[in-house]
């Protein structure tokens, strides 16, 4: 990853903590070496997290270390998860353990 909302990336931490921000309605990440655009917009990524992580059985969406920064929220398979039916994609919304 090279850039975030066209800022140089330092490290993973650095990574979490640029994607933290929710400035605007979507990041736009660079791949380094590459003239690829990934857009990241918050909506897609809120309703979609939690799914993949389930489907794909991964127990957290990072490790332990960048759980403890002080972030968005991490998806977790300790959360609850509800689908709402819609006439689109089902839309996952999640409660974490500590909020119940």
């Amino acid at each position: 990853m090279d850039t975030v909302d066209g800022q140089a990336v330092a490290s993973l931490s650095h990574l979490v903590e640029l994607l933290s921000g929710r400035a605007g309605e979507s990041h736009r990440l660079l791949l380094e070496d590459s003239e690829c655009e990934i857009v990241l917009r918050h909506e897609d990524v809120d309703r979609r997290s939690q799914e993949i992580l389930d489907r794909y059985r991964i127990p957290a969406d990072r490790s332990p270390n960048l759980l403890a920064m002080k972030s968005w929220p991490a998806l977790d398979a300790t959360a609850d998860v509800t689908t709402a039916k819609t006439s689109e994609e089902p839309v996952a919304t999640r409660t974490s353990a500590a909020s119940q």
